[in-house]
């Protein structure tokens, strides 16, 4: 899986009011969490949010949105703190790092099994919907299957103006991605 060190779009200030807990509280939170004490549950998964958080920021630009990323980190906090409630950690001390395997595992399993298609428009422009003869109707090609003549359809749809359109029909035509940037004369950075 692939990590980037880069800066934050999350302003950890937001939640910068959520107390962190000292390792004898967390002692404490743990032997009232096992209880089924809910204020106990309640604390612990507040006082762990800002680590769910920072464990989403290394994730930043993975090209998912950040908003996914945040719930399945707090979904993986709630889950945890709700295994440890049920008894299904071991006797061990190391909660924060049990919280931490569950929310690497939720934010993993949001990266792959939600794929996110992000269509290419200026900042102007809003999405619209533009109407275009499809490849499927002009030419029909027999090697393709109806799967690809739907997607194709589909993106074709999104498309917004004719540099898109451009791209779209040299990817289809099997360019790769520096060759459409050779032929549309864009600079690498």
């Amino acid at each position: 899986m692939k990590k980037n060190k880069q800066t934050s779009y999350l302003p950890l200030s937001a939640c910068a009011d959520l107390s962190i807990c000292t390792d004898a509280e967390k002692l404490d939170l743990l032997k009232r969490v096992r209880k089924n004490d809910k204020a106990a549950i309640e604390k612990m998964i507040l006082s762990h949010i800002r680590l769910a958080l920072s464990k989403v920021n290394c994730y930043v630009g993975v090209n998912h949105f950040i908003n996914d990323l945040e719930s399945a980190a707090m979904e993986g906090v709630v889950i945890a703190v709700n295994q440890i409630a049920n008894g299904k950690m071991a006797d061990h001390d190391n909660v924060t790092g049990y919280i931490v395997a569950y929310v690497r595992r939720y934010i993993h399993d949001a990266i792959r099994h939600n794929p996110v298609i992000y269509t290419p428009r200026e900042q102007k422009d809003k999405l619209c919907h533009t109407l275009i003869e499809s490849r499927y109707k002009k030419n029909r090609d027999p090697q393709l299957s109806i799967q690809e003549f739907e997607l194709w359809d589909s993106v074709e749809s999104l498309i917004e103006n004719d540099l898109e359109r451009k791209i779209l029909k040299l990817r289809w035509s099997g360019y790769t991605d520096t060759e459409i940037g050779k032929r549309i004369k864009l600079s690498r950075p």
